[in-house]
């Protein structure tokens, strides 16, 4: 039976049979301010963009507001997706194994006040209220996905 090597929160690997493998589509925010800083949201013991999976029946709008307005409490629109990537991701708290699909998109239209009342009863285990960062900043932190997060970060403060 083949497996994959799905990545753990704490950056070991697990083998995965692939019949028990979820595929899913997440979509993620890289909201830059006026100041160039960057909204991530604390999650473990690290950082990571707010976002998600998209569920069945969303549109990639749908999802991105849905997403941002939970993890963060913030109103933002989808600006438009820059970057795609995959990977193989154990879920600690799911106990499960994903091949995702990762999307990030930058924002538009972004209002309201940080706040955590929105996070599902899961993310409430292992998330916190989101907060800003410069570029150098965010250079320092310890990020919970498989891309380059500052050189996307980077890429999205010379976009905007």
């Amino acid at each position: 039976m083949k497996t994959v090597s799905c990545t753990t929160i704490d950056g070991s690997t697990k083998e995965v049979p692939v019949n028990e493998l979820t595929l899913r589509a997440q979509l993620y925010g890289i909201i830059i301010n006026d100041k160039s800083e960057v909204l991530l949201v604390p999650n473990w013991d690290g950082y990571d963009f707010p976002g998600g999976g998209i569920d069945l029946g969303e549109t990639f709008e749908e999802a991105f507001s849905r997403e941002i307005v939970e993890e963060t409490g913030l109103t933002a629109t989808m600006d438009e997706i820059f970057y795609t990537d995959g990977s193989f991701f154990y879920h600690p708290n799911k106990e499960k194994g994903f091949q995702t699909i990762l999307m990030y998109a930058t924002a538009k239209e972004v209002s309201g006040e940080i706040s955590t009342k929105n996070l599902d009863v899961h993310e409430q285990d292992y998330a916190g209220e989101a907060k800003w960062f410069s570029l150098e900043e965010a250079k320092t932190l310890k990020f919970h996905n498989d891309v380059d997060s500052v050189e996307l970060i980077r890429q999205a403060i010379e976009k905007k």
